[in-house]
């Protein structure tokens, strides 16, 4: 657990001083645009010609290969 920076009371002073700012400011209820994003679900994965020892290189090396599918 970590000390206390601040009062609760000092936390609370400077939410309702970072409110009246936001306020005087036109900032409140400001929503953010929403990104549209749609993943694509469909996937190739070329021929797998190179055999590794080490897994981890051979995930790296078949991973290399997927390719999405554009439709």
């Amino acid at each position: 657990m970590f000390p206390r920076l601040i009062s609760k009371e000092q936390f609370e002073q400077l939410k309702n001083e970072r409110f009246k700012r936001a306020k005087k400011l036109g900032r409140l209820n400001r929503t953010k645009e929403e990104e549209s994003f749609t993943p694509c679900f469909e996937f190739t994965i070329g021929e797998v010609e190179d055999k590794y020892d080490n897994p981890i290189k051979q995930a790296e090396y078949v991973y290399s290969l997927i390719k999405e599918e554009v439709t």
